[in-house]
């Protein structure tokens, strides 16, 4: 918690301990600490945390809501990364069931992790809530985290622009394996991480994982022929084997495409 701002932290906290509202969001870019701060916190406030992933589980949620509503239980439900279509204003169903959880006088919360976009609240419900946003992680906490000094290399400091302080370690650890990072680089692309961009209650889900390397390819392949390749076979196996058979190709195909990535590097 040491490189999230103090006053955020108190912001959450009395936000978790305010009984009049239950609704809680806390918007930020990747990697500063949201859901990190409520995982600590919920230990120190005594809560149950129940983390909630709208990819696979969208259609239980009500009926969390609803079992929550029955059962009088001090927990905090964290909503990570949720399609914000579907949460909108027009989804009947959800609203129904949030509202009647706003009105209902209880110690339990919901926190949704959500982007840093601007007046996505109100699009998503205009119930009563808090909203607290987080802050990029300073450019200048990262490089004296990681230890990087100025001027070392451009492509070390350009890592450091994306204020994610996850992301920036998996990117430092590649940079530092890559040989000529130059060649990787050179098509400018976001130089952020996905992978571990998610807080589970235990391991990392396969299928989700894959499709944050799939993301990451993208970002680290410079050769546009190679990732023409990729994405007509994953085109052509999804036709072939549906969706959930073409997820569980990508872990193969990842192994082949660093394979042709780090050829063209050597070259």
């Amino acid at each position: 918690m040491y490189h999230i701002n103090p006053s955020k932290i108190e912001q959450v906290r009395a936000a978790l301990l305010q009984e009049t509202t239950n609704l809680i969001f806390l918007s930020g870019t990747s990697g500063v600490g949201r859901s990190y701060s409520i995982s600590i916190l919920s230990l120190e406030l005594h809560y149950d945390l129940t983390t909630f992933n709208p990819f696979f589980n969208k259609n239980q949620f009500s009926e969390i809501l609803t079992d929550l509503i029955r059962n009088h239980k001090k927990c905090i439900i964290v909503v990570d990364d949720i399609d914000l279509n579907w949460m909108n204003t027009s989804n009947i169903t959800f609203q129904t069931v949030l509202k009647r959880f706003s009105e209902k006088t209880s110690c339990s919360k919901i926190v949704f992790i959500i982007p840093d976009h601007v007046n996505v609240v109100s699009s998503v419900t205009p119930l009563e809530h808090l909203e607290i946003k987080f802050n990029a992680v300073a450019q200048t906490f990262l490089k004296r985290y990681l230890g990087i000094k100025s001027g070392k290399n451009k492509y070390f400091e350009a890592v450091m622009n994306c204020g994610d302080l996850r992301s920036a370690k998996i990117n430092y650890e590649f940079l530092s394996l890559l040989p000529n990072t130059k060649t990787v680089l050179s098509i400018g692309k976001d130089n952020t991480l996905a992978i571990f961009h998610a807080l589970v209650t235990s391991g990392i889900d396969s299928g989700l994982f894959n499709l944050f390397l799939l993301e990451n390819m993208i970002s680290f392949i410079s050769e546009v022929h190679v990732l023409s390749e990729i994405i007509d076979l994953l085109s052509k196996t999804d036709c072939l084997n549906g969706f959930q058979r073409a997820i569980r190709t990508l872990s193969s195909i990842y192994t082949i495409v660093w394979i042709f990535c780090f050829e063209f590097v050597r070259e």
